[in-house]
């Protein structure tokens, strides 16, 4: 997805998407197209803004969303982990 998309499909501004790449919370991949730079953001990247976002908007401070948004990432990551575990010895 790129910049737009993002900007769009979110409602994120421009200036917190670089903002949060600024910061490294965000690590969109970078292409170049006849001397112009664009980003390209995975979904993991897209689900990680989508988190980082719902915080910001919330009114939750900066200092403080960090943790909060790796506890649900690091949650969700569990409950998949659990998920194919179960297929596994199913």
């Amino acid at each position: 997805m790129d910049t737009g998309e993002i900007v769009k499909n979110i409602g994120i501004s421009h200036q917190k998407l670089y903002y949060l790449e600024q910061k490294d919370y965000i690590r969109p991949k970078k292409i170049s197209i006849t001397g112009r730079e664009f980003r390209n953001y995975s979904e993991e990247e897209v689900k990680k803004i989508k988190l980082i976002w719902k915080h910001l908007k919330q009114g939750m401070y900066q200092d403080v969303w960090p943790l909060k948004l790796w506890r649900e990432v690091l949650l969700e990551c569990l409950v998949q982990v659990r998920e194919i575990g179960m297929a596994i010895y199913a």
